[in-house]
């Protein structure tokens, strides 16, 4: 059979050797050292650092040796690529072009030191997780590899690409500012793990460490703010966690471009590892604007997109970001160039639902309050709390009940349905009627009283999540949306 472009039974690229036992050895380094540290004599461990580095890149690079040697891959006529991998268990992988949603260059910091670059190729339902991988192959087999993919996709010559629309740039300032501004749950969530295992563990390496912290903190703060020593480890925690996320952030998106050509997006971004990928226009399914309050102060948003096969089940980095942050008229004028959309005035929910909130925040307050109440004689941290200061969140709650009523809006649009959810974490869904697989209507005991239900949309951006929802619609309008639906298709 005659193959295309690339020969039959290629091999990565030799040097992927180095860099593959490289890329493995970085992600056990930090955790030996932080082992090593805090274990009984400290510092002085370190020195079983460097014999341990040698030993295990010497190892790795034997396992990579025999992967590279029995690692082989072919692009057939029939609009295929076909892999043949593993070391104790062999596997043969067969993908069709057609199933291909995301084509995305790779250069992490090893890569890029010996110029090579890694191929990752994403199908439908696999979004957080590549189907096919090379890594690494030299940078001209992996360009010809993917004009390879995008030719067959977009049926025309590799020769007939057109020069690419530049869209949007991310800005030095712009990039500190979303790096920021952003809320980092998981390296603060780590952060404050880290934090608390090492300061409850009998480590005396950490013991003295502690005290010099938490001291030297109290004496900088004016009466050191009455923190204890638990608060000052925690605040600190957080203060590291939020930073470290900034910082990768950062370095994550810098340099962030996003161009256009014909059908596809090109997303460019990267300071260690760089990024190229490659998104076909036809294979967005969702749009979605999502900001939160520091970032809607400044009148910028976020816009991200959701392709067939994609998933929010993954609580981080699961999305595709076209612009992390712009005004929200250009990021909205770069929304209507990937799915045309023209929408009338938003509706919000009944009032009744608001009736709802207040309700649902009073009883949060005085189960709070009795639990005060009746937790004073056995803690004593609830007994320092004064009754009276329950009279705010009291104040607070029809305040935060219309926050909530008025942050939910829908518009059933021509073509296109819009959904707005959220005040800490606005999302601002936008997606075709032809993109919706499944809809329901849903109605709790509650909801029932005030005749509201939940209408929730699906797509084929969302198997396995909750998808985009409307709590607290009109019934008769949530069931209505059916017809609607059957018009438009």
């Amino acid at each position: 059979m005659k193959e295309r472009t690339i020969p039959d039974g290629s091999r990565l690229h030799v040097r992927s050797i180095v860099c593959r036992a490289m890329d493995d050895m970085s992600r056990s380094v930090v955790l030996v050292t932080g082992v090593l540290f805090v274990y009984q004599d400290g510092v002085r461990n370190l020195r079983y650092l460097l014999p341990f580095v040698l030993l295990y890149f010497l190892a790795a690079a034997l396992w990579e040796s025999l992967y590279w040697y029995r690692f082989t891959y072919r692009v057939t006529d029939e609009d295929e690529i076909s892999i043949r991998s593993g070391v104790l268990r062999r596997r043969h992988r067969t993908v069709p072009f057609g199933r291909i949603e995301h084509v995305r260059l790779l250069e992490s910091p090893a890569s890029r030191l010996f110029g090579v670059t890694g191929v990752h190729c994403e199908t439908a339902g696999t979004r957080d997780k590549s189907e096919v991988k090379l890594r690494y192959v030299s940078p001209e087999t992996a360009s010809r590899l993917r004009k390879t993919l995008e030719s067959s996709r977009l049926d025309r010559p590799h020769e007939s690409r057109s020069d690419e629309t530049r869209l949007y740039d991310l800005s030095a300032r712009q990039l500190a500012a979303y790096s920021l501004l952003r809320i980092h749950y998981a390296p603060v969530i780590f952060a404050v793990g880290t934090v608390v295992s090492i300061a409850v563990l009998p480590f005396e390496a950490t013991a003295s460490l502690d005290a010099l912290v938490v001291t030297s903190v109290r004496s900088a703060l004016p009466a050191g703010f009455g923190l204890s020593k638990w608060g000052v480890l925690i605040v600190l925690a957080i203060i590291a966690g939020w930073v470290v996320g900034a910082a990768r952030t950062a370095i994550r998106l810098y340099g962030f471009q996003l161009t256009r050509d014909d059908g596809t997006l090109y997303r460019r971004h990267g300071l260690l590892t760089r990024v190229e990928e490659e998104i076909p226009i036809d294979n967005v399914q969702i749009v979605r604007c999502s900001d939160n309050p520091l970032v809607r102060a400044f009148g910028q948003t976020e816009l991200e997109i959701q392709t067939a096969g994609g998933s929010e089940i993954m609580p981080f980095d699961s999305k595709t970001t076209l612009v992390p942050l712009a005004p929200r008229a250009d990021a909205e004028e770069i929304a209507r160039l990937i799915l045309p959309f023209d929408l009338d005035d938003a509706a919000t929910i009944p009032k009744s639902a608001r009736k709802r909130y207040v309700v649902r925040y009073l009883l949060v307050v005085v189960l709070a309050l009795s639990a005060t109440v009746f937790g004073r004689d056995y803690a004593a941290a609830l007994a320092s709390i004064p009754l009276a200061a329950y009279a705010i969140p009291m104040l607070m709650v029809p305040v935060a009940a219309h926050v909530r009523w008025s942050s939910i809006s829908y518009t059933f649009g021509t073509d296109h349905l819009r959904i707005c959810n959220g005040f800490w974490r606005r999302r601002e869904y936008i997606l075709p009627y032809r993109n919706v697989q499944r809809y329901t209507v849903s109605q709790t005991i509650l909801q029932r009283r005030h005749d509201l239900s939940t209408l929730r949309i699906e797509t084929a951006a969302f198997p396995l999540s909750i998808g985009a929802s409307v709590p607290d619609m009109d019934t008769e309008t949530a069931i209505g949306f059916g017809d609607r639906l059957r018009r438009h298709l």
